[in-house]
């Protein structure tokens, strides 16, 4: 073939030769196949392996609803005090009543009365000892965070906090992925998990009570380093 080519190459010729691969031989056929001759090899190839990126149905694991229990007072909150013999006076002239924040162990400092044990009791358990009202509640508090207009931390007072107020608190979702969408309470070590879809077509998951210490997180993907990060912000900030 190759000399046949040449010369005609040689006389000017151009010279076209078809293509014919060459057939392989029974015995590669029994070789390379365990079934009958030629079944494999004449089949076409598997399609290659593609990702399924349909989402999965978001799972509802709402938290179990509770009753806010009785606020107690604790360190960081400010009281206001009204000595019973100055009732009439700051009446009639409108003065400032003095106030008192709550130290870290749990008192307050109230001249010529010295220190008064008020954290771990309610307001009216504390009342027993001194006539006060809570002006600043500081000691406790909810975070929220994630897909969020403003990250916030939310404090309770005496009046239960919910889910919806905590989230209206911090400025609203930014959110309306009624697909992906999912806001997460974190509480005592649990996870809760509440599709957006739920909490925007049932009105009692947006009444859910929170309680001290939970984190609301709202977000499209979930990522647990992310949120880990947040609930150890939220405790640093609490501590």
């Amino acid at each position: 073939m190759r000399r046949r080519s040449e010369q005609a190459s040689a006389y000017g010729w151009s010279v076209t030769m078809p293509y014919r691969p060459r057939s392989l031989p029974q015995s590669f056929y029994e070789t390379a196949s365990t079934g009958p001759a030629h079944s494999r090899l004449a089949a076409l190839p598997d399609g290659p392996a593609v990702p399924d990126f349909t989402p999965e149905p978001l799972e509802l694991r709402a938290p179990p609803r509770v009753k806010a229990p009785p606020y107690h007072l604790g360190p960081g909150d400010v009281v206001a005090i009204i000595h019973p013999a100055r009732v009439a006076e700051l009446a009639g002239a409108g003065a400032q009543r003095d106030t008192f924040t709550v130290r870290d162990d749990g008192t307050i400092s109230i001249p010529d009365a010295g220190r008064v044990q008020v954290a771990g009791r309610t307001i009216s358990e504390a009342e027993t000892a001194v006539s006060l009202e809570v002006v600043a509640y500081n000691s406790k508090h909810v975070a929220v965070g994630g897909l969020v207009a403003t990250p916030v931390v939310v404090p309770l007072t005496v009046t239960p906090l919910t889910l919806g107020q905590a989230i209206a608190a911090a400025g609203g979702l930014t959110t309306r992925d009624r697909e992906l969408g999912t806001i997460r309470i974190y509480r005592s070590g649990d996870l809760y998990k509440i599709p957006l879809r739920n909490y925007l077509a049932r009105p009692d998951f947006r009444q859910l009570v929170l309680l001290n210490g939970d984190a609301v997180f709202a977000d499209t993907s979930y990522d647990l380093d992310r949120l880990s990060r947040f609930i150890a912000i939220r405790s640093t900030s609490s501590a």
